[in-house]
């Protein structure tokens, strides 16, 4: 009886393979670090923007504070999600859709 290798022993064709996959490894090395270096280059003037963000909002909580009553103090009306809002016409197109027909129907009911 012939013993088989385990499955897990490499093809003749694995060895061209590891090479690309080093080639690519070294390639997705050499665009990590470029990427690091380029998010450390960004780190100061994103800290810069938080920092003057910050004051801003800080601003705006004092001038709110200063001012109640006014327009500017009250906060913006929120959204609505846009599965109501779809909803919401696809309820208008149906009721437009059926309002023809039970008009049509009453003008009948007034024949009679």
């Amino acid at each position: 009886m012939r013993r088989r290798p385990p499955s897990s022993t490499p093809l003749y064709s694995s060895a061209a393979s590891d090479v690309y996959k080093r080639q690519t490894q070294k390639e997705l090395q050499e665009e990590q670090e470029t990427l690091l270096e380029e998010i450390a280059a960004l780190k100061t003037p994103l800290t810069e923007v938080q920092e003057d963000l910050k004051k801003l909002r800080d601003i705006r909580y004092w001038v709110r504070k200063a001012t109640p009553g006014t327009e500017e103090s009250k906060e913006p009306p929120k959204k609505q999600p846009i599965k109501e809002v779809l909803q919401d016409k696809a309820d208008e197109k149906k009721a437009q859709r059926t309002a023809p027909a039970q008009k049509k129907h009453k003008q009948q009911d007034m024949e009679l």
